[in-house]
């Protein structure tokens, strides 16, 4: 797992400060230099007036990757075809396109601080009876402990909280935190004789979040959570191939719908051994990364559930070692 740390104004600022309310601020730190607008996906506290932008710095700022506005959720702002497995983000409006590999790589960039590359996630819970790892923001904070190289959690018996990785777990509110964060979770996975996750079960990955979140499998991104900036649902099965993606909101947003197959026959790309039906080939290994952006500063959701077999599980211990998941026997 890797976090990074990102500011639009000077380093150590906070994200909330009436500084980044600024229109200057669109094309500073994280958001990129003046020269043609900056960056595609902008770093935001509130909405600074837009009135007077021009040329490319006013399309970036009329898409729906940076407004709260309701539109068709993800598959349309992100293609299939990967940067060797990094994003592509797109606006349909204008037909722009940015690799979002500047914002996940080991790249030196203004506004960008690389906090651990190298994290055990701790996080997730691994339930033995429903071969599910698991978390959920609402109900468990996750931290980042600089000492141990893991997330320390802290389970809670309300709902409503969130995910501040570089705060405290005590912190229920979205004031003061440190917004502007990414993180990045890789591992080999591989289908098993059934294509079932061991227990009976289908192979899926579920996620519930905001505000961008791509899952990318062998350099295809197969599910899409950019768009604009309202939080989504996304639905992943690996044992029939089905996709589904939609708003949580009340946003408006409609469900989409589409396959593995379907993806990667977009990006012209054959999955290892094949397919079978809509999905892959029983007993194939494959590459999952999921990526994750919180660039708002209003609230900062992550759920999500995996029922996947990794194919080496680096970061899991069965004698509930502090090297991966925790076991839920």
């Amino acid at each position: 797992m890797r976090l990074i740390d990102y500011t639009v104004a000077k380093e150590g600022s906070a994200d909330n400060a009436a500084t980044n309310t600024c229109y200057e601020c669109l094309t500073q730190g994280i958001n990129g230099s003046q020269d043609e607008g900056g960056h595609l996906l902008k770093f935001m506290f509130n909405r600074p007036d837009v009135s007077r932008t021009t040329g490319r710095l006013k399309t970036i700022m009329a898409s729906p990757l940076n407004t709260y506005t309701p539109s068709t959720a993800g598959f349309r702002y992100s293609t299939a075809k990967t940067d060797g497995g990094y994003p592509i983000v797109r606006d349909p409006a204008s037909g722009l396109t940015e690799s979002a590999r500047y914002l996940f790589d080991d790249s030196a960039q203004a506004g960008k601080k690389i906090i651990d590359a190298n994290i055990s996630p701790t996080m997730f819970t691994f339930d033995a009876k429903t071969g599910l790892f698991t978390f959920t923001s609402d109900t468990t904070s996750a931290v980042y402990n600089r000492t141990t190289h893991a997330m320390d959690t802290i389970g809670h018996a309300d709902t409503g909280w969130q995910f501040w990785p570089f705060d405290k777990a005590s912190d229920k509110t979205t004031l003061d935190t440190n917004h502007y964060f990414g993180a990045r979770f890789d591992s080999p996975i591989t289908t098993g004789a059934d294509n079932k996750d061991g227990h009976g079960g289908d192979l899926a990955l579920k996620f519930r979040g905001d505000d961008d979140l791509w899952v990318v499998v062998d350099g295809v991104l197969l599910s899409s959570l950019s768009g604009s900036l309202v939080g989504k649902d996304t639905d992943i099965n690996f044992t029939t191939g089905e996709i589904s993606q939609s708003a949580w909101n009340g946003s408006g947003d409609g469900v989409e719908h589409t396959t593995i197959k379907s993806r990667f026959q977009e990006a012209g790309v054959t999955p290892p051994g094949g397919f079978s039906g809509n999905t892959f080939t029983p007993n194939t290994t494959h590459t999952l990364s999921v990526f994750y952006l919180e660039r708002g500063n209003y609230g900062s959701v992550m759920k999500l559930g995996v029922s996947l077999i990794p194919r080496y599980p680096l970061y899991y211990n069965m004698n509930g070692g502090t090297g991966g998941p925790k076991q839920k026997d």
